[in-house]
């Protein structure tokens, strides 16, 4: 095909003009995209995106302490606003103006230190929170220089059992104190002796007692008690023994079925047990190191007790026991303590996956400041209830009860104190 000159500049115009009229529907459709999003936000991405910080992360007040907070929002496209609020105790008061919320200390204490979380949740997604945790400390008494330390300050003692609490008194020579029960049920001797009572109401109680200085009256210290009702000596396997060897034995690639016996189930566990002998069966031998160590290096072995626990079970018979938490009394969430309740149910439930080099999902619940993280964030109680994005926990064996889980929420709300 020939072309003259004057064909060649038409097909040349036609072809340019067909490039001005792309380019200018792209610059009118991204230009009203670029204003439109200028209008709506300063960040792209939407609801997933947003992220929240709180400063300070944490800080320590005396009595009446005043303490300044200030969020952060990023990754918003509607709103950018928290709501500020002071997590389960209530302990303070909380102003807030926009995102800065200003935190006021109580100006007496009960016990010393004590932990409080206030948290910062997006008005766009109610999901996305931060937290700051404030530890409140006693003030020194420069007016007199007395001071007075009573240890233990927290305690948890079965009925009929007995504690020495002791004092420390500095900035006087007159060390005495005089000991008095605030509240509760035991009673507590002029030298200190705690007893509990023979018996509560309920599963548990709760007694204070106050050490004063015989120096100056205006110089105290208090301590805390929970008194819990007898035990029962006898294990019960779905309550006691079973979540022990789910969590460390009935773990993805060992024996949860398959090519392994599963060790899931109570017909399971009782092929490698001998009822009435402890020494005789296998389960024991292998938990307690006196056969092949299960579960197996470089995991964590059992624990002196739980393995005593599981000795126990066994010499009593190995019976296929399915116990119900009793609540006949109530579920008493008052006063939950990490050491005596969290730290033994993580430990009995949560550790065969969560510790070690390479703990499962990368969640470590071995020691306080990491369980105080997935505390804080809201993954511990999220897993536990198994809501989204959380995946239930335990995975195997079945979730806590409602009870334990209670327990678990009253003492992450009341600051997940290392208590």
């Amino acid at each position: 095909m020939k072309y003259t000159t004057r064909s060649l500049t038409q097909h040349w115009l036609r072809g340019r003009s067909q490039i001005m009229f792309i380019l200018f529907i792209c610059s009118f459709a991204f230009g009203e995209v670029g204003c439109g999003y200028r209008v709506d936000s300063p960040i792209t991405g939407g609801t997933s995106g947003i992220a929240i910080s709180v400063t300070p992360k944490t800080d320590t007040l005396a009595q009446a302490g005043v303490l300044t907070l200030v969020s952060s929002v990023t990754g918003w496209k509607q709103d950018s606003t928290v709501s500020w609020s002071i997590v389960g105790s209530g302990v303070g008061t909380l102003t807030s103006t926009g995102s800065i919320a200003t935190f006021t200390a109580p100006s007496t204490l009960v016990q010393s230190p004590l932990i409080v979380s206030v948290m910062a949740r997006s008005h766009e997604d109610t999901s996305r929170v931060a937290f700051a945790t404030i530890t409140i400390r006693k003030q020194v008494d420069t007016t007199t220089h007395l001071q007075l330390i009573i240890a233990p300050w927290t305690v948890t003692l079965q009925v009929g059992r007995t504690q020495q609490f002791t004092s420390t008194v500095s900035g006087s020579s007159n060390n005495g104190v005089t000991w008095s029960l605030v509240s509760g049920y035991g009673s507590i001797s002029s030298t200190g002796l705690y007893t509990a009572p023979s018996s509560i109401a309920g599963s548990s109680a709760q007694d204070i007692i106050r050490a004063t200085a015989m120096e100056d009256t205006n110089v105290s210290a208090q301590a805390t008690i929970t008194i819990l009702s007898a035990a029962d000596t006898t294990p019960c396997f779905s309550r006691d023994v079973q979540p022990i060897i789910t969590s460390n034995c009935g773990m993805s690639g060992c024996h949860n079925g398959g090519a392994q016996k599963s060790l899931l189930t109570y017909a399971g566990v009782r092929n490698y047990v001998t009822p009435g002998s402890a020494i005789g069966s296998k389960l024991y031998k292998d938990v307690s190191g006196a056969g092949k160590r299960m579960p197996p290096t470089p995991r964590t072995a059992l624990t002196k007790d739980q393995i005593a626990l599981i000795g126990r079970w066994i010499n009593a018979g190995a019976l296929n026991t399915t116990c119900v938490v009793d609540t006949t009394g109530g579920c008493d969430t008052s006063l939950v303590l990490y050491s005596a309740f969290v730290h033994i149910t993580l430990q009995n439930n949560c550790l065969g996956c969560h510790a070690g080099l390479n703990p499962s999902g990368g969640v470590d619940l071995s020691t306080y400041s990491s369980v105080q993280t997935v505390a804080n964030d809201g993954r511990l109680v999220g897993s536990l209830l198994g809501t989204a994005p959380n995946f239930i926990m335990p995975q195997n064996g079945g979730p806590l009860d409602a009870c334990t889980i209670a327990k678990i929420r009253a003492w992450v709300n009341h600051g997940a104190a290392n208590n």
